[in-house]
């Protein structure tokens, strides 16, 4: 997974950051930037029921170091991420481990230490 910023009046590169979540297939799933940061999910290794997990992450927008990085269950795709006031929401997806089905799960994170 790559995140990249640009300096928009000159289209020129100002940081980027490359993150191998798993080693295996990894997807950005969603992008939010507010307060300074760059907030944006993703799954690792999403390549089968016995791969996959569920990663948040807080950079510093001006400089892309990284603030803190939460990290879910396996099997779980983050969807549609919104910031309401301090807090991160993350809807998605998870497979349930007894029946085997997805089921829903939302998490909500305070938006600057990540918990």
């Amino acid at each position: 997974v790559y995140v990249r910023s640009y300096h928009s009046p000159t289209g020129r590169l100002a940081w980027e950051r490359q993150f191998d979540l798993s080693g295996l297939d990894d997807q950005a799933t969603d992008v939010v930037v507010a307060q300074g940061m760059v907030y944006f999910s993703s799954v690792g290794a999403f390549l089968s029921e016995e791969g996959g997990e569920w990663h948040l992450h807080g950079l510093d927008a001006a400089t892309g170091v990284t603030q803190w990085e939460n990290t879910g269950g396996m099997v779980e795709l983050p969807m549609d991420m919104t910031l309401h006031q301090n807090q991160i929401i993350v809807p998605g997806r998870a497979v349930d481990p007894v029946t085997r089905n997805w089921d829903i799960v939302v998490r909500v994170y305070d938006a600057r230490p990540g918990r």
